[in-house]
């Protein structure tokens, strides 16, 4: 598996070195950026010989341009409402993996919630995360989602059912860094359509992906 990363933040820096862990990594590649250290770390000079792009980049349009030129699948951190002619898998962060938890959980969800960094909210519907992250006001989006900022170092989602929740708390930056390399590994090993990808299509390997990185997914269950 050969992975191209394109790196504009912290965000980048950490998805590579989650990557760096994948056993079935064959080269990681650096798209505008000197190698350093690790020899399987190597500057990308032809970018359609690689298997993806991933990257974190605020400006995912520009992105989405290169990544089409040279014909290759294409994971961005951002979340970008855009057509594309190659397979795209965008907003690779906590959101995706609350949405695949729900997916694959079977759970008849009342409520999906995830935390953001941001100022935490006065108001808005109280939403009761995984330790230590807790309570915290959220607000609903138009897909249903409901979304908590907090400007704490943790960072979580829940998903509540009627017998039965499934929750993910652990440092805010870590479960960032997984979130984009896991969609990373899914995206280089996965045949798939293009345009953007449909949950169903990559929940299980993406889940287990993400597991094999260090997420930590718990279940709680009512009496």
């Amino acid at each position: 598996m050969k992975v191209a990363i394109h790196q504009s933040g912290p965000l980048g820096s950490r998805a590579a070195s989650v990557l760096l862990a994948e056993r079935r990594l064959d080269l990681l590649g650096l798209l505008d950026q000197e190698p350093s250290g690790d020899p399987r770390v190597v500057r990308v000079e032809d970018l359609s010989e690689w298997d993806v792009l991933v990257s974190d980049s605020t400006t995912p349009a520009t992105i989405l341009d290169r990544a089409t030129a040279a014909n290759i699948p294409l994971v961005l951190g951002a979340e970008l409402d855009r057509t594309a002619s190659i397979p795209l898998f965008a907003g690779a962060g906590l959101i995706a993996i609350a949405r695949c938890l729900e997916h694959e959980s079977g759970i008849d969800a009342a409520l999906v919630a995830t935390t953001r960094p941001g100022t935490p909210l006065r108001k808005g519907t109280r939403v009761v995360f995984p330790p230590p992250v807790g309570p915290l006001k959220a607000l609903q989006r138009r897909d249903g989602l409901f979304i908590a900022p907090t400007d704490g170092d943790w960072g979580g989602l829940i998903i509540n059912g009627d017998r039965r929740s499934i929750g993910v708390a652990d440092h805010a930056a870590f479960l960032a860094g997984i979130a984009l390399a896991a969609a990373a590994v899914v995206m280089a090993t996965l045949p798939l359509p293009v345009g953007a990808v449909r949950v169903g299509d990559v929940a299980g390997p993406y889940l287990d992906a993400a597991e094999n990185a260090g997420l930590e997914i718990a279940t709680f269950r009512r009496p």
